[in-house]
């Protein structure tokens, strides 16, 4: 994703992979993706232009099978990635797009990668979108469906003991507050990968996705942690954390400043800083080497707080 943001001084130039891609995005005229218009044509817009510029990397994994879960607003679609070798974690995992675009076909390399790098069975989960569905319906679906999985976690890797969250960008933010919901019910959760979460809806965020993620709630969420689980009260006794971020991201400042939240509540932590990845490296490993390795070792990260006992 191309963003405004500065990386701090002394920080290498952005990966030439990614710089000459991000070009040929812009001058195809077809970027920003379109927050401003429908959400049917900004999704339209966003599977064409991964079509053609991000070709997916897809890992190798024993089954993908579709299926559904209740949810808040109906049925939640979700696909169920198993990895060769024989497991007993699970992951659910959370596709970003700001809340607006994005679904189980968007993400599968990217769930892919996560199965057959952490050795777990991912279940993606295909949350309802924005705008169609605003604030907080993506948030009570993400909740709903990480309890479903936990008291189904028979039909999935089989450990209530190895179950993580795990999303990028949007996706990471649901995934955080889904570790904070977790934590209130008393579910416990092994790890939380947080790729570029969306951790604090400041002003830049808040212009992109405006309205069409929060609807009526736009001039009222404030401090809301469901939105922004920056604000949380305490972030004492939440599952250990993996936090990846590049230093040419516009949430780079907000995700080092939650890594410390998490890190001076005794959380155990891991923060990668990758000094030349922006937004969106996760599911760029086919354009870029350096997203390729940086996406890997999020992923031995999560696969090693999963199975660290």
């Amino acid at each position: 994703m191309i963003n405004p943001h500065e990386p701090p001084a002394g920080i290498p130039p952005l990966d030439e992979h990614l710089r000459r891609i991000e070009q040929r995005v812009r001058d195809s005229g077809r970027f920003p993706i379109g927050f401003d218009i429908s959400g049917p044509a900004a999704r339209e817009r966003s599977r064409e232009i991964n079509r053609e510029f991000y070709p997916e990397l897809l890992f190798d994994v024993a089954s993908v099978t579709d299926g559904a879960i209740p949810g808040p607003g109906g049925e939640l679609r979700i696909r169920v990635q198993r990895p060769l070798t024989e497991t007993d974690a699970t992951v659910v995992f959370f596709h970003g797009g700001s809340w607006i675009v994005g679904d189980l076909d968007s993400h599968r390399g990217d769930a892919s990668r996560i199965a057959a790098t952490a050795n777990a069975v991912v279940v993606q989960v295909d949350y309802r979108l924005a705008p169609e569905h605003p604030f907080p319906a993506a948030v009570d679906d993400a909740c709903a469906a990480v309890e479903w999985v936990a008291a189904h976690i028979g039909d999935f890797g089989g450990s209530a003991d190895r179950l993580a969250v795990a999303g990028d960008s949007s996706g990471g933010n649901l995934a955080a507050v889904a570790a904070q919901h977790c934590r209130a019910v008393g579910i416990p959760l092994a790890a939380q990968l947080l790729v570029y979460p969306v951790t604090f809806l400041g002003d830049f965020a808040r212009q992109l996705v405006g309205r069409q993620y929060l609807g009526d709630a736009l001039e009222t969420v404030g401090r809301d942690i469901r939105l922004s689980p920056a604000y949380a009260e305490s972030f004492e006794h939440l599952a250990p954390a993996v936090v990846g971020v590049g230093a040419h991201d516009f949430l780079y400042d907000d995700n080092i400043a939650y890594a410390g939240l998490l890190r001076d509540a005794g959380v155990p932590l891991v923060l990668r800083e990758y000094p030349t990845l922006n937004h969106g490296f996760f599911g760029n490993g086919g354009v870029s080497p350096a997203a390729d390795a940086a996406a890997a070792e999020l992923c031995r990260d999560l696969g090693a707080l999963l199975h660290r006992n």
